[in-house]
């Protein structure tokens, strides 16, 4: 079983592509990790072909979003009800995070590793994140080429999941 650590690891990977992402195995880490082959395939592209990527499959057009509560409620209001949740929730975690919308996936799969075990952290799991991930898959399925690398990393994550938290 893989430990809830390495959804930190993972998730750093869904992030916006930086100079300095660390896609080489020195250490041996990715392959620990499984995530090797899309460190391979995306350490091939220039920093401008990577930054287009990741825009091509999670931002223009919303083919995926990277926005848990998005992927699940949509616009309805019911997304606003969870936002407040997880601002609460980070809160508790003294957790704080940078540009995005407290509903991002990276900051989601931080707070859970940091969430004491109960019924709290698993119903976030199994009904937000897990559905997420899956509605996630099934829409890089639909795409070409490159665009499916990062469903390497989700299926990881889910993988994960499901491992961690079994479902009672």
């Amino acid at each position: 079983m893989e430990s809830l650590e390495s959804l930190t690891k993972i998730s750093a990977y869904l992030e916006y592509p930086r100079e300095k992402m660390g896609y080489s195995n020195t250490d041996g880490s990715l392959n620990v990790l499984g995530i090797q082959f899309f460190c391979d395939e995306i350490s091939k592209l220039n920093q401008h072909e990577r930054e287009e990527l990741y825009t091509r499959t999670f931002d223009i057009g919303n083919h995926c979003s990277l926005d848990v509560g998005y992927v699940i409620f949509g616009e309805d209001y019911k997304r606003g009800e969870f936002l407040v949740g997880l601002k609460d929730l980070y809160r508790r975690l003294n957790l704080s995070f940078g540009p995005e919308l407290d509903d991002y996936l990276p900051y989601v799969l931080m707070a859970v590793t940091k969430m004491p075990e109960g019924e709290e952290r698993n119903e976030l799991v199994h009904i937000i994140l897990i559905p997420a991930i899956e509605k996630m898959l099934a829409s890089l399925d639909a795409l070409d080429g490159n665009q499916k690398l990062y469903a390497i990393l989700l299926k990881r994550i889910n993988q994960i999941l499901i491992e961690n938290f079994k479902k009672v």
